[in-house]
């Protein structure tokens, strides 16, 4: 080989190399920006897992308070039945006024919620009724 040839030769290696390393440091570009999107997503990700979580935790408090609720309502009924019989026999409404629930119920419940639990207590034994008969 003479100088020409080599000197070619050389030239086209460094071509290469110099193309190889470009490609190499557009790879790590690439890769950083990758790494970078990736990050960010997770982030994203995490924080609407954390979201959801707090909003089952909210759901579950709700449906607590909801149950309790019910509860409380459940323990008054009670109260009303070992007291007297819940509704008379022409029209199956309940006859207890606001005085005795409010009585019976210590205090807890308002007027309104005492009325409210009458009239669904009323439809439970209209429904019962209607499904027994």
């Amino acid at each position: 080989m003479n100088n020409k040839e080599l000197a070619t030769e050389n030239n086209t290696l460094k071509e290469k190399l110099t193309q190889s390393i470009k490609d190499n440091e557009e790879l790590k570009k690439s890769t950083l920006k990758t790494e970078y999107y990736c990050q960010v997503y997770y982030s994203k990700l995490i924080l609407a897992i954390d979201e959801g979580i707090n909003s089952m935790e909210n759901m579950l408090k709700s449906c607590k308070a909801m149950r309790d609720k019910v509860s409380q309502s459940h323990n008054i009924l009670k109260k009303i039945n070992r007291h007297k019989k819940l509704y008379s026999n022409e029209d199956n409404k309940i006859n207890y006024s606001y005085d005795k629930l409010k009585s019976i119920s210590n205090d807890k419940f308002t007027k309104d919620e005492c009325n409210e639990l009458i009239d669904t207590f009323t439809v439970s034994l209209e429904l019962i009724n209607k499904k027994f008969k």
